[in-house]
């Protein structure tokens, strides 16, 4: 299903170039379509956020501009939807989605993300996730809900390990970075 999309893609927008003067509308359906496949980076299915960032890459590949360049335009977009809401109220797959676009987020280069109060706030409450016992975690239904509360660690991990080389914050504090790395 993947080929199928990087397939239309490349068919519908191969001419594309982003050194040319595009036509405006082209240009316009071009950020529109960018949009799309970036607010799906936070969905709550893996396939779903594997397709948009194999999409994102099409993109890159299609116009010569790097994923950063392409997905500042909607940048503030998601991390607003991101940074107003506490992760602990979310179910669990829709905590890794956010979780797993921050970490894409975090991994470009340059990182989409700026270091900021709103990041370092995420990154904390990522952490005291990890650090959570699994009872707290699962609300009460401990059984049902393991499989999702190692997804939503490796998850953490993931992003932690990813936000670590764009930040000397973890640098300055030791016991964060030990917890952390450990």
């Amino acid at each position: 299903m993947i080929e199928i999309l990087k397939c239309v893609l490349h068919i519908t927008y191969t001419n594309l170039d982003a050194t040319a003067d595009v036509p405006i509308i082209a240009c316009a359906k071009l950020v529109h379509i960018i949009g799309i496949f970036f607010s799906e980076l936070s969905n709550s299915n893996p396939v779903i956020r594997q397709a948009a960032q194999i999409c994102i890459d099409v993109f890159v590949e299609l116009t010569g501009k790097s994923a950063h360049k392409l997905l500042l335009p909607h940048r503030d977009r998601m991390l607003t939807a991101i940074y107003t809401k506490s992760l602990r109220v979310l179910s669990f797959p829709i905590q890794v989605g956010m979780i797993d676009a921050v970490r894409y987020c975090v991994s470009l280069d340059p990182p989409l993300l700026e270091l900021n109060d709103a990041l370092l706030r995420l990154l904390h409450e990522i952490l005291g996730l990890t650090d959570a016992n699994d009872v707290q975690l699962a609300r009460g239904n401990l059984r049902q809900g393991s499989l999702e509360i190692i997804k939503l660690r490796v998850a953490c991990i993931k992003l932690l390990t990813a936000s670590m080389p764009m930040m000397d914050f973890f640098s300055k504090q030791h016991q964060t970075r030990q917890r952390v790395s450990s």
